[in-house]
């Protein structure tokens, strides 16, 4: 099993980056050193997604995988969608311990209110639900929930969508791109990110009524997730091991060495112990 993050000379102090491939791996910093352990992981399939909240690690991925840590990653629960394994999620947000999402293959997004024991359909063109709104086949590859009420999706083709009445309904917004959009990020509930194929990146300062499109900097891989810190710091990792920061809104990306070459799914970065510098 491939290790990465030995000794990023540029990090100080991130003391907790979680990268997703096909496995699970935790970093710590001491002093400028980097090291990386892998967590005891009975998940067979791959995963695709990874979402950090308060003590609990929420990962999904192919075949109707969704697992939950609560111990920082010594064991793992399942909380499958009982809509079978040729199901794959792409991405999942949790609000807290019981509310949160998954989305994925045919344009399915589910929602759950008792920490994903159970799921309800809310946006897909599958006929298992006929009242819920379609994509038109286009996979869903991400998730951003900002609130009780509020979340993001985006998708292939460009698609972003959103809901303020905890997706009881969705609204197409304009993207201004046909780029299949892989990853979305809000550090505040006005300003976000999206980001996907060919290095292409989103931005918006108005809770997504407008988005504009960015120059892409550090490559023009396809970026699988994003993470920001602040309104201007953040992360971007990707495919063939892409890893890229930004201290300027996503205006300039700047390379990091992630020592792989696998596709990366996946970055938490803990806000509470960042001091980054070049």
């Amino acid at each position: 099993m491939p290790v990465i993050g030995i000794n990023w000379p540029v990090a100080n102090k991130l003391s907790l980056l979680h990268i997703l491939t096909s496995y699970i791996a935790i970093s710590s910093a001491l002093n400028n050193n980097w090291g990386w352990a892998d967590l005891e992981n009975p998940i067979k399939s791959n995963l695709l997604d990874i979402n950090y909240l308060d003590d609990a690690i929420w990962v999904a991925g192919e075949a109707d995988t969704i697992y939950v840590s609560e111990d920082e990653g010594a064991t793992w629960s399942r909380r499958s969608s009982e809509f079978g394994d040729r199901y794959s999620w792409n991405g999942l947000s949790f609000l807290n311990a019981t509310r949160g999402w998954v989305v994925g293959s045919y344009g399915l997004v589910l929602h759950t209110l008792d920490g994903g024991r159970s799921w309800t359909q809310q946006l897909s063109h599958v006929e298992i639900d006929p009242a819920a709104p379609s994509l038109n086949y286009n996979a869903v590859h991400h998730v951003a929930g900002l609130s009780w009420c509020g979340a993001f999706v985006v998708g292939d083709a460009g698609n972003i969508f959103s809901t303020g009445d905890g997706g009881a309904t969705w609204t197409q917004q304009v993207s201004k791109t046909a780029e299949d959009l892989m990853t979305l990020f809000f550090a505040s509930t006005t300003t976000g990110w999206a980001a996907g194929r060919n290095g292409v990146l989103l931005s918006t300062a108005d809770a997504g009524e407008n988005w504009v499109v960015q120059e892409p900097s550090g490559g023009t891989w396809t970026r699988f997730s994003l993470f920001f810190t602040t309104e201007d710091r953040g992360w971007a990792v990707g495919e063939a091991g892409g890893l890229v920061w930004t201290n300027s809104s996503g205006a300039q990306w700047n390379v990091l060495p992630s020592c792989t070459v696998k596709d990366l799914y996946g970055v938490v970065v803990d806000p509470q112990h960042t001091n980054h510098t070049t």
